[in-house]
């Protein structure tokens, strides 16, 4: 839900051509209200894991520093004065606690009711059903100028929320790439994947890959596709998919005028509006890193706001002193992926975080990527044994 629940949610007021504020609210009370309803659920008393249950301390630690830092932040400093602020405090102790937090908690406690098998078959179908529902919301939203939505960075929402937390650019962009790196994932395992349903799905993906018009996405998912290619290099199926793939931006490419496109603009022309650049940004989050190495110096850069990279962002924020927890997190989901590529190949899960770690290199924040810290723990608690062995068995 968290993952791809918010464009299905997002549907009601763009069909209703009304506020997308109280809906977004609601969606994401509801998943507060979910987060804590199995947070106070009963503990199962199975055999502990000591790996997964060190990978839980680490995810904990790290949150407890970067909460302590956040607290101090907004309640003991002069933060909330800054006159270029950006983030509301509120939103910020919303998303940190119950959106990134206590789901890290809620998926330790219940992570042996979690059928990874299950999440293999149905991440990719779901992930579908909401790149549907973002292009069917692009088309209720902007009707069929395709011209307008293609050269134009686009975004799905109506009233205060507009640029706020609606289904901006990023949001499109990330989720045209999940659905391409999961299609091509998908028939990279043998999956029943027929070529018309191939060739939709990869349509699909691409298109709001360029609809949103967002550099990060669209350059995280051509890496990801050179670490799946080189995964499955000795697959047959790779020179298909290749073909089927140069078939879709050959399509897309003929009906559109390259030039125009808003990402080729973007690339040509980095600077967006009057808003810092991205390398600005994360010069000043270095800078403010540099000031306090060991502890770390403030949430927000002098720009107010977060440096839209978390690995910046979490030197600045708590510096060495969190960072050292976060490395140790980042190397065993880095020994996780190792262990599936050596057996050559990747399960769904693995292919879609690596895309999220990639994509908060370049937009976001720690605590505005919910996705992250449901994606992390359910990777880091699975038991990877019995699940490896399960992807082989499938791939075989």
């Amino acid at each position: 839900m968290m993952l791809f629940g918010f464009p299905i949610i997002m549907l009601i007021p763009i069909a209703l051509r009304t506020n997308t504020t109280p809906y977004s609210i609601a969606f994401r009370g509801f998943c507060v209200l979910l987060m804590l309803y199995l947070f106070f659920s009963p503990i199962r008393n199975d055999k502990e894991n000591k790996k997964v249950f060190s990978s839980f301390l680490l995810l904990l630690m790290f949150w407890i520093i970067l909460l302590i830092r956040i607290i101090f932040d907004f309640e003991f400093t002069n933060v909330l004065r800054q006159d270029n602020l950006v983030l509301n405090p509120i939103q910020v102790y919303l998303f940190a606690i119950f959106l990134s937090l206590i789901p890290i908690i809620v998926i330790y406690k219940n992570r042996y009711l979690i059928s990874i098998e299950k999440v293999e078959n149905s991440i990719f179908k779901i992930a579908i059903v909401s790149a549907l529902s973002v292009l069917v919301g692009l088309i209720m939203n902007y009707g069929t100028n395709f011209s307008k939505i293609f050269l134009e960075r686009t975004e799905l929402s109506y009233g205060a929320e507009t640029g706020v937390h609606p289904l901006n650019p990023i949001s499109i962009s990330r989720a045209g790439s999940i659905v391409i790196l999961l299609t091509i994932n998908q028939f990279f395992l043998n999956k029943s994947l027929n070529r018309l349903y191939l060739l939709l799905s990869l349509c699909l993906g691409f298109s709001l890959l360029l609809l949103g018009g967002s550099r990060g996405p669209f350059i995280s998912t051509f890496i990801i596709l050179f670490i799946l290619f080189v995964t499955y290099r000795n697959k047959y199926s790779a020179k298909r998919l290749l073909f089927y793939s140069l078939i879709v931006f050959v399509i897309l490419f003929h009906l559109i005028n390259i030039e125009e496109l808003s990402i080729v603009k973007r690339f040509d022309n980095p600077i967006y509006g009057k808003d810092p650049t991205r390398a600005e940004i994360w010069d000043a989050a270095f800078d403010y890193f540099m000031k306090s190495p060991v502890w770390g110096y403030s949430i927000v850069d002098k720009f107010g706001i977060y440096p839209h990279n978390i690995y910046l962002e979490t030197l600045m924020a708590v510096g060495l002193l969190g960072t050292l927890p976060f490395i140790f997190i980042i190397t065993r989901i880095i020994k996780i992926f190792i262990k599936e590529f050596k057996k050559g190949s990747l399960t769904n899960l693995m292919t879609i975080t690596l895309a999220y770690l990639l994509f908060a290199s370049s937009s976001g924040s720690l605590y505005y990527t919910p996705e992250l810290w449901v994606l992390i723990p359910i990777l880091l608690f699975r038991n990877l044994t019995r699940n490896l062995i399960s992807l082989k068995d499938q791939t075989s």
